[in-house]
């Protein structure tokens, strides 16, 4: 028993000493009873940041509790607050309220917690000293204007409104180290990560580097005849390694006759050789499907 058990109307603060002040209490009881709303006062000052009511709370599920007594508890227990939740098998759990409902005579909480979810037994619900209203938020983020960036929420926050400024959908963030309230860019965030493989290109000559391709010893078939007389035989045609006389030791007046065919070996040449391939376009995989959370940029009304 604590603050908790103090009750706001004065009358009803006379339960028997040390927590009360009943009528014609006995002068002896005095000191103890002063005694112990110190020690109460002291104890709640330990963690002043926390509030329990001493309402009464209900274990429903690992996120939902319900407040007897026929009173509308919603106004203090609102979306948006901090709350704690102590017991021998839960341990200390904190989270955020989503939702709360009365419907005489109960308050229904729902509460998304940050870790760990309660357990079937009884339970020390305290809430928050700051509302999850703006109300006890520093002014720098209760201003009207302010906005922040939410991520992974459903709906904007109690007191906020989400900003559908048309170059925020589908966009990412640049950190600047500079004040800047600049947008830009045209590709969707979605678009720009969908892609499975580069765009195709088809090589160019251009895109090459320099080269040269050796063709190697070869030969040339040149199977020809020359028509010539004897008898003005001479060897001006250039060509070595050939019998171009074979019709030597016969007489000058024999009818003319003609060589035999021949092949010459060349050298390499500097011919193209011949080219393969159908110059069409290729590409890469490629992999971009990168994890995200959507967020929401929200404005405080």
């Amino acid at each position: 028993m604590g603050i908790e058990s103090y009750s706001s109307t004065a009358a009803n603060n006379s339960s028997a000493p040390p927590m009360g002040w009943p009528e014609g209490m006995a002068p002896s009881a005095v000191n103890d009873t002063g005694r112990q709303m110190m020690a109460d006062i002291r104890g709640w000052y330990e963690a002043a940041e926390w509030i329990d009511f001493g309402y009464g709370h209900v274990y429903v599920s690992g996120t939902q509790f319900t407040i007897g007594g026929g009173i509308d508890r919603t106004p203090s227990y609102h979306p948006g607050r901090r709350v704690r939740a102590e017991g021998a098998g839960t341990g200390t759990i904190y989270g955020t309220i989503s939702t709360s409902s009365y419907s005489a005579p109960t308050s229904t909480v729902t509460v998304v917690w940050d870790g760990g979810a309660m357990q079937n037994e009884p339970l020390t619900i305290a809430l928050h000293i700051l509302s999850g209203n703006g109300t006890g938020i520093p002014a720098v983020l209760a201003r009207s204007g302010t906005k922040l960036l939410f991520p992974g929420i459903a709906t904007a926050p109690a007191g906020w409104s989400i900003d559908t400024t048309g170059a925020y959908e589908q966009a990412t963030i640049r950190v600047r180290t500079s004040a800047s309230a600049a947008t830009g860019g045209s590709v969707d965030f979605t678009t720009a990560f969908a892609n499975a493989s580069t765009g195709s290109y088809a090589l160019q000559v251009a895109d090459l580097p320099a080269h040269t391709h050796d063709l190697g010893n070869h030969t040339h078939g040149m199977a020809h005849t020359h028509t010539y007389s004897k008898s003005n035989y001479s060897n001006t045609g250039g060509v070595s390694g050939v019998n171009i006389n074979p019709n030597a030791g016969e007489a000058d007046s024999a009818a003319p006759t003609s060589s035999s065919s021949i092949s010459i070996t060349a050298g390499p040449s500097s011919n193209a050789s011949g080219s393969s391939g159908g110059g069409g376009g290729h590409s890469h995989g490629l992999t971009l499907a990168v994890k995200y959370v959507d967020s929401c940029v929200c404005v405080k009304i």
